[in-house]
């Protein structure tokens, strides 16, 4: 009790949160119980004409500002992708990057090439030539984005990074919408949507060809319909609300999250009549209509592939403390101690008779991404990505407050949010802010090496790598080629097994011998060997296969070292090609895609009309 009168005095002293002025109780007794706030306002400053009505500023952003805002941050955006070498290196960052573009690229070049009779059977085909494909594990929604974009534009690995930069780009200038609401000014506002750029984890996810950043996006725009929705109670926001859960749910299973906004948003706000509104259940509706079938297709996939667990009591803790962990790692010490003085300052003055709309919003974004994904034990920093806008909108409101409660009457209000500013930027810059280099797997050289040569024109090609990868060569081939035209293939899908997360490994041959007799018999031109040691305990066994079949490729008198990539001025090459000596044997290889299709693909090399009844 004492620390909670402690806190409403602290409170007090900060001034008012903003310039509306609250009904008092009598005459919000005399009023209809169905009227809104903002009805009671109006009603109660007619009574009284000597409050002065409130100046409503106009929060809406012109459209000169609007495409200054976009246009600006965009610039941000490609200029720190360029800056981590994002347009330099492969689509290798992680395992589900190559993943993402190769099937946007899938979907993209089906629908350019006019021929709609069996989806499936072209997809099946186009993970034969490419096996990146992963439509099925992931919601079609972000792919359709990328294909999209792609017959606008271009597939190239350029135009794809700069449509990641317009997804974090329109996800900066939402959290300036919603800071302008809050009525800050704009260079407060505009800050906080900088620094939403500059992040460190924003800026991975934005140089990486992932679903993260357009969740982020889609969580935020379905916070700010909810938000409108609870300030006006029209119906179109609420239908609007229920549209952006689904299309996040349509993108990935974290959009499944949003489910629990507006629960935490009528029970911060108090809007319990809202639970009597049709409103809210056409949005829910929406909801559960447009994304629950694709949850349980992919629920079901990954599954099938070992990727659903039940934590213990102590994994549950340690990542639901994890969780928070990765937020406060994610603003720095520059950043983190104001978001959490606006937490606080927000929860004290929960009390109060009106609870602020916005802030609860965001307190209920924040809160149902870290719920969610502590209860389902997901600690991956980039899972946390849709928490950070509004930890970025409670970290503005944090340092206003914190400036406010300065006390020093000699210096004016503006030195001190500069000097309290700059102290503040002084620590993100030193402490948390740096610009991530993406990781470069060296496979764009041979990739462009073999397409270029005649001889490998129509050939076939193993790559023995880990998931990264492998992912980084196929995409390559898939991007430059004349698609459907070279057939890759993985050496985690033909000569071993594992789930999608690369578990239950199991090598299908044991022996030199029976390695021999695969390479010799099998329809491959060439073969890409990465000699890099395993960097964790699940690539140790990718390893030792690598190290079989180089033993295995240097006493063959049917394979020869070719090239050794990449060309690097200080760096010694790490990928060595080997090439058949004579043509291919008409032999066939078979995909392991039992814990993802329940079956297997088989590759033949024969003629191309063959192959597609085959495939």
């Amino acid at each position: 009790m004492v620390i909670m009168l402690w806190g409403r005095r602290f409170i007090d002293r900060l001034g008012p949160q903003t310039d509306e002025r609250v009904p008092p109780e009598p005459h919000r007794r005399q009023c209809n119980p169905t009227c809104t706030p903002e009805q009671v306002q109006s009603e109660y400053e007619s009574l009284n004409p000597s409050i002065p009505a409130r100046q409503h500023a106009p929060l809406k952003p012109g459209a000169f500002e609007w495409i200054a805002l976009c246009a600006t941050l965009w610039t941000l955006c490609a200029f720190l992708q360029w800056r981590g070498h994002a347009f330099a290196v492969e689509f290798g960052s992680h395992p589900d990057e190559s993943a993402h573009y190769v099937t946007g690229l899938m979907i993209r070049d089906y629908l350019a090439s006019g021929h709609y009779t069996s989806p499936e059977a072209y997809a099946e085909h186009y993970y034969v030539h490419y096996p990146k494909v992963a439509l099925g594990m992931w919601p079609p929604f972000f792919p359709l984005v990328e294909a999209t974009w792609m017959l606008i534009f271009s597939p190239a690995k350029a135009s794809v990074l700069l449509l990641m930069a317009l997804i974090t780009a329109i996800t900066a200038a939402c959290v300036y919408r919603v800071l302008r609401k809050k009525k800050f000014d704009w260079p407060l506002a505009f800050a906080g949507a900088a620094l939403y750029v500059l992040l460190p984890a924003v800026q991975t996810s934005t140089s990486a060809v992932m679903a993260d950043g357009l969740v982020t996006l889609l969580d935020l725009c379905a916070m700010m319909c909810l938000m409108r929705y609870v300030e006006r109670e029209r119906t179109q926001d609420a239908v609007l609300f229920g549209l952006c859960v689904a299309l996040s749910m349509l993108t990935k299973a974290n959009g499944v999250a949003l489910l629990l906004l507006p629960v935490f948003t009528i029970l911060l706000t108090r809007r319990f009549r809202l639970l009597r509104a049709r409103a809210l259940y056409y949005s829910a509706a929406i909801a559960i209509i447009g994304g629950a079938p694709w949850q349980v297709v992919s629920y079901r996939l990954i599954a099938r592939s070992g990727g659903v667990h039940v934590a213990s009591l102590i994994g549950s803790v340690r990542v639901w403390l994890g969780n928070l962990q990765v937020l406060g790692t994610a603003l720095g010490w520059g950043l983190a101690p104001f978001c959490v003085l606006g937490i606080l300052i927000f929860l004290i003055r929960f009390w109060r008779p009106h609870t602020d709309v916005i802030f609860a919003s965001a307190f209920s974004l924040l809160l149902s991404v870290w719920l969610y994904h502590s209860l389902i034990g997901s600690s991956a920093p980039r899972y946390m990505l849709a928490a950070l806008p509004p930890a970025l909108v409670f970290s503005v409101a944090g340092f206003v407050w914190a400036v406010r409660w300065i006390s020093v009457p000699a210096v004016p209000w503006g030195v001190r949010g500069v000097a309290l500013g700059a102290l503040a930027g002084g620590l993100f810059v030193t402490r948390t802010w740096r610009v991530p280099y993406k990781p470069y797997q060296g496979f764009d050289q041979p990739a462009r090496f073999l397409l270029a040569k005649p001889e490998f024109a129509h050939a076939d090609f193993l790559v023995i790598s880990n998931a990264n990868g492998e992912g980084a060569f196929v995409s390559e081939v898939a991007m430059h080629d004349r698609r459907p035209d070279h057939f890759v293939l993985r050496s985690t899908k033909v000569m071993s097994s594992s789930t999608w997360y690369g578990t239950i490994y199991q090598s299908r041959y044991k022996t030199a011998e029976e390695i021999r007799a695969f390479l010799d018999l099998a329809p491959i031109k060439a073969i890409l060997l990465d000699t890099r040691p395993a960097a964790v305990e699940q690539d140790k066994p990718t390893f030792e296969l690598q190290r079989h079949v180089a033993e295995v490729l240097d006493s063959d008198p049917h394979w020869k070292l070719r090239e050794r990539f990449p060309n690097l001025a200080s760096v010694k090459p790490w990928i060595d090609l080997y090439s058949r000596v004579g043509p291919e044997p008409p032999g066939q290889v078979s995909l392991d895609l039992r814990y993802t299709l329940g079956k297997q693909l088989v590759h033949s090399n024969c003629k191309q009309a063959q192959c597609d009844g085959k495939e």
